[in-house]
Order: C-alpha cells, then structure tokens, then sequence
C-alpha cells in the first residue's frame, strides 16, 4: 500500500495523526500507548504503594484509557474485553488480600 507522504491534509490534529499511525500500524498503535501506560503507572504506583494495589491501579487507569481510545475506533473490543477480565481478577486478589 502507498503513502502519500507528502500531503499535509491528514495531519490536521493530533487525532488524524494517531488516525493514520493506527492505520499504517494495522492497530498497534493503540495497544502500545495502552501497554506504555500500563508499565508507567504501574511502576510509579509500587514506588508509593504495595504490589497489588498498584497493578489495581494500573489496571483501572489502563482500562479508562482504553474506553477513550475504543470510543475513537484506536482500540479493539478484544482489548477492553481483556482488560475488564483483568480488573475483575485484580480487585478479586486486592479484596481477599492477607
């Protein structure tokens, strides 16, 4: 598939941009800022928090990006799907912890 590198139009906001980047990257794009943001908060939370409350953490603001980019068609349903499964399985091991 060719790309017009040259024309500018698509470029217009910053949403057109993750737009074609999602595109050109058949839908990669959108679980590497998930999977990014995931591996930053959740490093940052266990600096200041215990290890599953901070994968709770990291999880649920994982999961609230992934709501935003499914909303504007950068994420896959699979993914939410995924992620709402992993919520359930954390808040299971944050409520039943020792």
């Amino acid at each position: 598939m060719a790309y017009n590198l040259t024309n500018l139009t698509n470029g217009g906001n910053l949403f057109s941009v993750f737009q074609v980047a999602n595109e050109v990257t058949n839908g990669w794009f959108g679980l590497m800022i998930v999977l990014s943001t995931f591996l930053i908060a959740l490093v940052s939370m266990m600096q200041v928090s215990d290890k599953k409350l901070a994968f709770a953490s990291a999880s649920f603001i994982t999961f609230l990006i992934t709501l935003m980019l499914r909303t504007t068609n950068l994420m896959n349903n699979d993914y939410v799907f995924f992620l709402v499964l992993v919520m359930l399985i954390v808040s299971v091991l944050v409520v039943h912890k020792n």
